[in-house]
């Protein structure tokens, strides 16, 4: 089972609410993060190629990181979900010889089709 990345701490800046948008790309919900954090990510970076940040400045880029590696994991797995349940009626149990059809459990589902190559 896949488990997300554990945050123990948010940026200071990070804004409570507007710090994430949701996208449907084929029905499916994206994570993204709101042009607000992006804007101070890209003055995050843009700072680093000049000059050094500073102790906090370093640790915000950091924990922002972090959440691009959640939302990341958020955006590999929900459109897993949606796959393993739209593939679950169209496999075959090749060990059945009657080929008769039967449900599939989701852990069955994931050993046929890894999280890890889909990709939102």
């Amino acid at each position: 089972m896949l488990l997300p990345p554990k945050l123990q701490n948010l940026p200071h800046s990070l804004p409570i609410e507007g710090a994430v948008r949701i996208e449907l790309v084929e029905g499916i919900p994206i994570f993204r993060a709101s042009s607000t954090v992006q804007n101070r990510i890209e003055e995050l970076l843009t700072k680093q190629q000049i000059y050094p940040l500073s102790s906090d400045e370093e640790r915000e880029l950091d924990l922002y990181e972090k959440i691009d590696d959640y939302l990341s994991f958020i955006n590999r797995t929900v459109p897993h979900a949606f796959l393993t349940q739209s593939i679950s009626w169209c496999l075959v149990d090749e060990n059945n010889p009657q080929n008769q059809s039967r449900k599939f459990s989701p852990k069955e589902i994931a050993a046929i089709v890894p999280a890890t190559e889909i990709s939102p």
